[in-house]
């Protein structure tokens, strides 16, 4: 595990730390978070979540950024770069990215590059990891170049993919 999570840590502060250094702020945050819950999913998962949470803004680079969406850049960058495509996906799919990339006229390059995953739902239905997660902090987010800036929290569920 300590292999993968130190490259990650030490390639997000490489591409965010000087430029961006609330940015860095944040994502030493998340990746903490990420290291403190990882004993919940199995013991082969934890180092891609804690390294995907390292890596999910790199995106954001000024050396990264191509269609100014962060999450498709620096999905686009790991994948280049030969990290484990897991990671990759889950940058490019992170903080409801489905959302934000239909906004910004991405969405079907989204899904084509990085196609969202399938889980089975607790009724044994097949769904779409994206419908069961909450589109509340996509919603809510202030970050400049962001199209995604509403004041409430609206129902969103006739936006979820079916």
């Amino acid at each position: 595990m300590a292999d993968l999570v130190d490259t990650a840590r030490e390639v997000a502060r490489h591409l965010l730390e000087t430029p961006l250094p609330r940015r860095w702020s944040h994502v030493q945050a998340i990746a903490a978070k990420a290291d403190r819950i990882s004993a919940a999913v199995p013991i082969e998962d934890r180092a891609v979540l804690v390294a995907s949470a390292w890596l999910h803004d790199v995106g954001y680079s000024p050396d990264l950024v191509d269609t100014g969406f962060h999450s498709l850049d620096g999905a686009r960058w790991l994948r280049r770069e030969r990290f484990n495509e897991r990671i990759a996906a889950l940058v490019a799919h992170h903080s409801c990215a489905w959302l934000e990339a239909e906004e910004r006229g991405l969405g079907d390059v989204l899904a084509a590059e990085f196609p969202r995953e399938e889980r089975v739902g607790r009724h044994g239905q097949r769904e779409k990891i994206n419908n069961r997660i909450a589109v509340s902090s996509a919603l809510t987010r202030i970050e400049p170049r962001q199209p995604i800036r509403f004041e409430k929290k609206r129902n969103m569920r006739h936006r979820l993919p079916r």
